[in-house]
């Protein structure tokens, strides 16, 4: 992902992305975010969706201090994939960790979802798209995209990796 939009991402969600630039031994956030243009409405979508919960909650229950931290954000095998650690005080009783479980299961489910979407959404400029294989490299691309990069040249259409599908 270019430096402008993943900047933008960690501006407006930083308890997700604390550990962006970070040391390489204790966060794969250290290498930034591994994934192209096209995503970037993808994973802001799901970041919002991740805050939300997180807030809802600590609202609820500030004793929780509950926290999301993304510990790696790449492609792999054409899809996306979003690492995350959940944090919450370990000294919860039982019936508000009951609450805390089904919030992590939520987001968890939401990252799956996220995750299976990226599959459909061109890496590269965020329009259709599906997984391509290329000799030994699966990625998510439009036909477009996939004709250039086939090729080897770049794509003379316009691509502001905020295309139209998948996050709206």
């Amino acid at each position: 992902m270019n430096t402008e939009l993943e900047l933008k991402l960690t501006k407006e969600h930083p308890s997700i992305f604390r550990g962006h630039g970070g040391d390489p031994r204790e966060t794969g956030m250290a290498f930034g975010i591994e994934c192209g243009n096209g995503w970037y409405r993808l994973i802001s979508r799901l970041c919002k969706h991740i805050d939300g919960l997180v807030e809802w909650v600590n609202r609820i229950e500030p004793t929780a201090k509950f926290e999301v931290i993304a510990f790696q954000v790449k492609e792999k095998y054409g899809t996306l994939r979003f690492y995350v650690d959940f944090r919450f005080d370990p000294e919860l009783p039982p019936e508000i960790m009951k609450r805390v479980n089904g919030i992590m299961d939520r987001i968890s489910g939401a990252i799956d979802f996220a995750e299976s979407m990226s599959g459909t959404i061109c890496e590269e400029c965020g329009q259709n798209g599906e997984i391509n294989r290329s000799e030994a490299w699966m990625r998510c691309r439009c036909r477009s995209c996939a004709i250039c990069e086939y090729m080897e040249t770049p794509n003379e259409e316009p691509h502001d990796g905020q295309g139209t599908s998948g996050a709206d």
